[in-house]
């Protein structure tokens, strides 16, 4: 195997591994774009639900404010 051989098999070797790198790369890519989409649905879930949790707070404030029935 002369040294062009040589260079030449290594070249072929790096071309390889890059382009296995490149799809490796894409493929997580494409995973971290997924991942942060669902993200940001449980983040707007949860600040709608803090939301709900706030106003159901407030409402059962307010019924703690009021004197008890005459009854007690």
């Amino acid at each position: 195997m002369t040294e062009d051989d040589s260079l030449a098999a290594r070249l072929t070797d790096m071309e390889c591994k890059f382009a296995f790198q490149q799809e490796t790369i894409e493929a997580l890519n494409a995973e971290v774009t997924k991942q942060w989409a669902v993200i940001d649905q449980l983040l707007k879930k949860f600040a709608r639900m803090s939301d709900q949790v706030v106003s159901l707070e407030d409402s059962v404030g307010d019924a703690r404010n009021e004197p008890p029935p005459p009854h007690y």
